[in-house]
């Protein structure tokens, strides 16, 4: 096996990036993902295992072992707490994306684990969701597969839709929902590791920080019809610089609201 790569980063030194140890715990024709190869040719700076099973798709970060693995579960653990006890419309996220509207049709530019996107649709609404990254991809549609097959949740695979673009140009430019929904990679906040959750360590290494926030945001504004949501970090800038034409303030966040085209005040 090759050792780690070096790749320069500008400064006369180098960093080193290992690549993505694929493993197939019960074989390789076991599993199918269209993002497989995208995947395999992935280096990171940290040393990552992607364990693809019958059962479950898992991330497990080899320099942090502790930390547990990532994978993506609708169908029990804390995100099934979350919309069974969550407050239902009345949470964040909800408020942010359809109010006092009848459940729209929502588009989530920045769908990760399809934490946000499973809220949303368990309240009703149709999400299709984007994610680039192909390791997360990979986590999300297994988790997708599998909530489908336990029968638990029979409109999910109505509800919750995972596009196949591979990138923002690839995304039409006409317009294609009601509402964009953005939650951008933010770098960090200064909190202690300790005080973000061990799966959400692993994710923020695999990802790091979006460095295209500015097409993303232009690309979200011409494709909905009603508004675009934009979860910040409390007391971040605005995202690209763009003033907001609401905002909703949470304890430890905030969604800033924008209105596209013409409702645009």
């Amino acid at each position: 096996m090759a050792g780690p790569a070096v790749i320069p980063d500008g400064s006369g030194s180098g960093a080193e990036m290992f690549p993505l140890e694929i493993f197939f715990p019960d074989g390789p024709d076991a599993v199918s993902f269209p993002e497989l190869d995208e995947a395999s040719a992935m280096s990171f700076p940290r040393r990552f295992r992607l364990s693809l099973g019958a059962g479950r798709a898992e991330l497990l970060d080899l320099d942090a072992p502790k930390d547990g693995s990532l994978s993506v579960d609708f169908t029990g653990g804390r995100l099934l707490h979350r919309v069974k006890y969550g407050g239902g419309r009345s949470q964040g996220v909800a408020k942010a994306v359809f109010s006092r509207m009848e459940p729209p049709h929502v588009f989530d530019a920045t769908a990760g684990l399809g934490r946000d996107s499973f809220v949303l649709a368990w309240l009703g609404c149709k999400v299709e969701m984007f994610e680039r990254n192909p390791v997360v991809r990979i986590l999300l549609r297994d988790g997708l597969r599998r909530a489908e097959e336990s029968g638990l949740l029979p409109w999910i695979s109505e509800r919750m839709i995972l596009r196949e673009e591979r990138s923002i140009a690839e995304l039409p430019d006409q317009m294609l929902c009601d509402v964009v929904y953005l939650d951008p990679m933010y770098p960090s906040d200064g909190r202690k590791k300790a005080e973000v959750k061990k799966d959400m360590r692993i994710f923020h290494s695999l990802v790091g920080k979006d460095s295209d926030q500015g097409e993303l945001l232009g690309k979200a504004l011409r494709i909905a019809s009603r508004r675009v949501s934009v979860k910040r970090p409390k007391g971040a800038p605005y995202l690209c610089g763009v003033k907001p034409d609401n905002t909703i303030e949470l304890p430890g966040s905030r969604f800033d609201l924008y209105f596209p085209g013409d409702i645009r005040q």
